[in-house]
């Protein structure tokens, strides 16, 4: 007996007796998985071992055991509808199937996705100092999570041969609902999302906001921004509110910032003598800058003095208070050694004695 032969007689065997054929196929399957297992624990893990980062081991070790567990059940699933065709349970057995299948997907797909946004989520939370970036990636991975097992929920329905459709429309009008209810916490959600995505403000920096309130950035939340005052006080803002305001942040392009020292002298003093004085108390201090280069402002002629405006810049926002205050002193001083006098406001009344006619 040749080959062709003997597998002639094999198909009509298989054919002949259903129990045969449905096993035979159950077999192959179970090969089919074993094979896979094989195949990503032998060749895809030993070239994953080669790459720089260990996310594309963990996500094989993933997905290995339920792909193999998948093929499996496929062949479950034509072992037992090949012997229970003809009974009125089988379309329950193809359901019953059908939704463990799902719930594997789904789980492994859950499982992928949630190593690939712990580690994403890791290399941006090493790149801020803010608390906010740690509750969004929380807050991402609650909201995947919940998305992908509605998406299973919906996909085992229609598996049963349930309309979703109706449902879909009662979802969307009670998912309107609920914006409209939680349309304050929602702002203020999104406000925080866009404060650290376009990176206006973070922690540390120097800030002051629309209603005149200035401080130090204390803490980002989700829902609010701490602004710690210089009382030691903590101002709480509603990120919502915060997005849409005007704030002047003295960190951004950089800590280097302006001194302005406004000063006035007696009419009478030499204009340019003013100046050099003023411009001489700028040596020796540390933190003032050659560039851009100190100045001297003649800037009006007032009703009692002629005003000038000493304007410099330090290195940093923390030396600005501290070199200001040494530079008005040595001013002061220089301009009374110089014999340049300091007016306060005055007036002169005359009186005239008119006499009677």
């Amino acid at each position: 007996m040749d080959f062709n032969e003997l597998m002639l007689q094999l198909q009509m065997m298989m054919a002949s007796n259903i129990y045969i054929s449905a096993t035979v196929i159950l077999i192959v399957f179970f090969i089919l998985s074993k094979l896979v297992i094989m195949i990503a624990e032998k060749i895809f893990l030993r070239l994953a071992a080669r790459t720089a980062t260990d996310l594309d081991d963990k996500i094989i070790k993933a997905v290995n055991r339920p792909i193999s567990l998948l093929i499996l059940l496929i062949g479950f699933r034509i072992f037992f509808l090949e012997i229970w065709k003809a009974y009125s349970f089988e379309q329950y057995i193809q359901h019953t199937i059908d939704t463990i299948m799902i719930v594997i997907v789904t789980a492994t797909f859950v499982k992928v996705v949630d190593l690939v946004l712990s580690r994403l989520g890791e290399n941006w939370a090493k790149k801020t100092k803010s608390h906010l970036d740690d509750q969004l990636i929380r807050l991402g991975h609650q909201f995947s999570m919940i998305l992908l097992w509605i998406f299973a929920f919906l996909a085992v329905l229609a598996a049963w041969g349930i309309q979703i459709g109706p449902l879909l429309a009662g979802l969307g009008i009670g998912g309107i609902a609920i914006a409209f209810a939680l349309q304050s916490t929602l702002a203020n959600v999104f406000g925080g999302i866009s404060l650290i995505l376009d990176k206006t403000i973070k922690v540390g920096d120097i800030v002051k906001l629309d209603g005149g309130e200035s401080g130090e950035v204390y803490d980002i939340g989700i829902r609010s921004t701490s602004v710690r005052t210089w009382n030691n006080e903590i101002l709480v803002v509603p990120n919502g509110k915060l997005v849409d305001s005007k704030i002047i942040n003295y960190n951004q392009p950089n800590r280097r910032v302006r001194v302005d020292i406004i000063f006035g002298v007696a009419y009478g003093s030499k204009i340019d003598k003013v100046k050099k004085v003023a411009l001489d108390c700028l040596k020796g201090e540390k933190y003032v800058l050659k560039d851009p280069a100190p100045n001297v402002w003649f800037t009006d002629m007032g009703d009692s003095s002629l005003n000038f405006k000493l304007m410099f810049h330090v290195d940093d926002l923390s030396n600005k208070w501290t070199t200001h205050q040494s530079v008005i002193t040595k001013l002061y001083d220089s301009l009374n050694k110089q014999k340049i006098n300091i007016p306060f406001p005055q007036r002169e009344l005359w009186v005239h004695n008119v006499k009677k006619k």
